[in-house]
């Protein structure tokens, strides 16, 4: 209901039996005598260069962290995940008593030198 408020007032409104999206599209679309008109007008001629820094090299180092710093951010955010997960947390401490059993088992028995 707003879209179609909006377009009347922009002076297009939608005609009774059309779709609305259809008409949007319509009107947003723009058609070759619109082109010639602003073109004729000077309305088309941008301020800004379109090349979008051809010209200019694809990567520099300006501003490039190094590889440490990175790291650092890295390991502080997923060190900061893991310590607001208190159940992987306690999974993590459950598996490691297990796995820190059965190796010492099998070191305490000899398992596999026999």
């Amino acid at each position: 209901m707003k879209t179609v408020l909006f377009l009347e007032h922009i002076g297009h409104p939608c005609p009774p039996d059309c779709n609305l999206a259809d008409h949007l599209l319509d009107v947003i679309s723009p058609t070759r005598d619109d082109v010639d008109k602003l073109d004729a007008h000077g309305k088309l001629s941008v301020p800004v260069s379109l090349d979008l820094g051809y010209d200019k090299p694809l990567y520099t180092t300006e501003g490039a962290r190094s590889w440490v710093r990175e790291f650092g951010v890295l390991t502080r955010r997923n060190l900061h995940q893991y310590v607001r997960r208190y159940d992987i947390i306690l999974f993590n401490l459950a598996a490691s008593v297990i796995m820190a059993f059965f190796v010492g088992f099998g070191f305490w028995y000899d398992i596999g030198i026999k």
